[in-house]
């Protein structure tokens, strides 16, 4: 077994620090409690038993995010309502982000001393992590991530169906997940660079279209809102004065 190199063992010392300086900020400040959505939505995900799941899917919180109520279900059946357990399932989505970003880092050979930077500028991004790790609600961009993250694994596997099944899971933990299709198409394009693509393009497509349409039924069915009627302040707006305002 050949030993670690200088540079390996560097790397390996910079993640332990990572990790170490990362638990700290985070954990004295994580599991002390629930507020504003958290309330409502671990209440109405909660299950008598596991034939209730479906409900999940039928149903929604405002928003329409499945997956993220089931998480919570899980949560509620192990942890009842100590807000501790489920601080303990954001911090593993979190390091589980972390895994996938720095893989896909290395497939895009990046490397490992670069991909371990790339993970931390993510990680130690206090803006949107520090919410989505603190806030038991936040983490339905925790989920977004990770499925996100394994469609574009899939997607570079040239594993089609697979993609597929991951964007239509991410979809069904927050909506801007609709944009992935767009991603792997050009991930796609950018791989082929032949004239005689179509035919591939296809294949690359159907599980996509197939995952849209599949969510766009079941989200209609469930009455979540909508671009059209959703509240005043999660309307799309072109007026650049709506946009540059700061709401309290």
């Amino acid at each position: 077994m050949t030993p670690p190199s200088t540079d390996q063992r560097r790397v390996a010392v910079s993640v332990f620090v990572l990790v170490v300086v990362f638990l700290w900020i985070y954990l004295p400040d994580a599991g002390h409690g629930f507020l504003r959505d958290d309330y409502g939505w671990i209440l109405g995900s909660r299950l008598d038993t596991i034939a209730d799941l479906p409900r999940l899917f039928r149903t929604n919180v405002g928003f329409y995010r499945p997956l993220v109520s089931a998480s919570f279900a899980l949560d509620y059946a192990i942890w009842h309502l100590d807000p501790q357990g489920y601080a303990y399932t954001n911090l593993l989505l979190a390091a589980a982000d972390a895994a996938l970003l720095f893989a896909l880092l290395r497939r895009l050979r990046l490397s490992t001393a670069a991909g371990v930077m790339a993970t931390a500028a993510w990680a130690f991004n206090f803006h949107a992590v520090n919410m989505a790790l603190l806030w038991t609600s936040g983490r339905t961009a925790l989920w977004l991530c990770l499925f996100g993250l394994a469609s574009v694994h899939a997607a570079f596997a040239r594993r089609h169906v697979l993609a597929g099944a991951f964007v239509l899971a991410a979809m069904l933990c927050k909506e801007e997940a609709v944009l992935l299709p767009l991603v792997i198409v050009g991930i796609h394009l950018s791989e082929r660079r032949d004239h005689a693509r179509l035919r591939g393009t296809l294949t690359v497509l159907a599980p996509l279209v197939a995952a849209v349409a599949v969510y766009g039924l079941l989200r209609t069915n469930s009455g979540a809102m909508g671009p059209a009627t959703a509240p005043d302040y999660y309307q799309f707006t072109f007026n650049p004065l709506r946009v540059l305002r700061k709401r309290k």
